[in-house]
């Protein structure tokens, strides 16, 4: 089984959360983690939240906010520090979220991560 880590700039991670489950219902395998508290609390609260994980999963899909933002820099070397096991995908939204959570049982990371890009871009219309 797979999990969803929300990794953002202040509030914006328990809020994409709370409207997840406010359609979907609770979830255990989604887990948010902010930016608000400088960057070294960040750091160590996201290494931690990794590495728990991957006791309990065999993956772990870290959408973040912003490319090139904290949460997507700190995310990113958890990928490379845990090869095949952390992806890291820049500009999540809800309907992401949503569409990814659905398929976690069903699929491996890789297919996961291209999943969700493909969500999250039909999801932005004009």
């Amino acid at each position: 089984m797979l999990s969803i880590v929300i990794a953002t700039h202040g509030q914006l991670s328990y809020g994409l959360k709370n409207s997840f489950e406010m359609i979907i219902g609770e979830s255990q395998h989604v887990y948010p983690v902010s930016l608000e508290e400088g960057i070294d609390s960040f750091t160590s609260s996201t290494e931690k939240l990794i590495e728990d994980l991957l006791k309990e999963y065999e993956g772990i899909l870290v959408l973040t906010d912003l490319k090139g933002g904290t949460p997507y820099n700190v995310s990113l070397k958890q990928s490379f520090i845990h090869e095949d096991k952390v992806k890291v995908i820049a500009g999540v939204n809800l309907p992401m979220i949503i569409e990814t959570s659905l398929i976690l049982e069903s699929s491996d990371l890789p297919s996961l991560t291209q999943k969700a890009v493909e969500f999250g871009q039909e999801a932005i219309t004009d």
